[in-house]
């Protein structure tokens, strides 16, 4: 992933880490959402069921996690499951 993706390649984990990060324009908790939402998608991709995943990768229940799904991917777990 680009910048767009929060994920940068060469800027250092401390910049990443705190604050603001300039060179990847948000915030620290938008990568951590971003890395959830990441580690959801290959989940779903292998099979595994959305209500687990959300206590599983920290979300504070099922409607927080979808809610975070389809803001970044833009279709619901359930929907991204079935296209898988």
């Amino acid at each position: 992933m680009g910048c767009g993706g929060f994920i940068c390649r060469g800027a250092p984990l401390g910049e990443a880490l705190s604050g603001e990060a300039p060179s990847c324009g948000g915030p620290p908790h938008a990568l951590q959402l971003e890395l959830r939402v990441q580690a959801a998608r290959a989940a779903l991709a292998r099979g595994a069921a959305g209500a687990e995943l959300a206590t599983e990768l920290g979300f504070f229940d099922q409607s927080h996690f979808s809610r975070h799904f389809k803001r970044i991917v833009g279709v619901t777990p359930s929907q991204y499951a079935q296209a898988c």
